[in-house]
């Protein structure tokens, strides 16, 4: 295997396409996806936080182990390892999955926790991502400097839509920014994710188990009154969730 480690601390990102192909993984996609939409079909999800940007976190289920399994085979560990520098048991795997509502998804630039978090996201295609249902958008480049918000806006961006097929694998570094786009069809739309942590820098233990029921849960925002507000000045006065964010930034 060629080394990925420099061309991925460069990028930030690497897509391996095609990843999962079998059989036994696009009847996962099918049965992963009907059983997303009859959980919403029978779930108030105005009461979850997220709901308003319509971008939604997903515990898996028992289609954790199973994927991850699938993605096992094909030497995602051996990548995995090349890319950190260490070994496997160095690592804690976790799961979750992003939902977008169809309408919604339409987010702000923003990274994943902290600059020096150090955690990595697996994301594998579901199904197909196209420039109609919500692909997350990168910026290129700033990744391997910890710049506050308010440099990272007067910055120029280049920017990428990551467009994936079912099966592709997308890996990137927590503190890349991205956003989520919206969701022009007429479908939700699910990617699920595995995190990678460094045991010694990250108190987790893996959520990865067989045998349990998908989970659509809160997204970055939570249920409170004063959460839902937040989600609110997020969307609809976009301008004031921005200047508080540089406002803060400025800190």
């Amino acid at each position: 295997m060629d080394d990925l480690s420099s061309k991925f601390s460069n990028q930030g990102f690497l897509i391996f396409n095609n990843f999962l192909k079998s059989k036994e993984f696009s009847k996962t996609c099918v049965e992963i996806n009907k059983n997303i939409e009859k959980i919403i079909n029978k779930t108030n999800l105005e009461k979850i936080g997220g709901f308003l940007i319509g971008n939604l976190n997903v515990y898996p289920g028992r289609f954790s182990k199973k994927i991850l399994d699938m993605l096992v085979k094909e030497n995602f560990y051996g990548i995995i390892e090349n890319i950190t520098q260490k070994k496997i048991n160095q690592l804690v795997i976790r799961v979750g999955g992003n939902l977008v509502l169809p309408g919604k998804g339409d987010q702000h630039f923003h990274t994943d926790g902290n600059f020096n978090q150090n955690m990595y996201l697996a994301i594998i295609a579901t199904s197909d991502v196209t420039n109609e249902n919500a692909p997350t958008e990168i910026v290129l480049d700033y990744h391997n400097n910890d710049i506050p918000y308010w440099k990272f806006l007067l910055k120029y961006k280049k920017k990428k839509k990551i467009l994936l097929k079912r099966g592709d694998l997308f890996i990137r570094k927590h503190c890349l920014w991205h956003r989520g786009t919206l969701n022009k069809s007429n479908k939700p739309r699910l990617q699920v994710a595995f995190l990678i942590f460094d045991k010694k820098k990250n108190n987790f233990n893996s959520n990865i188990k067989d045998g349990n029921n998908i989970i659509i849960e809160n997204n970055f925002f939570g249920n409170s009154l004063y959460e839902n507000f937040k989600e609110i000045l997020y969307t609809k006065f976009k301008f004031i969730f921005v200047l508080y964010k540089i406002i803060k930034s400025l800190k």
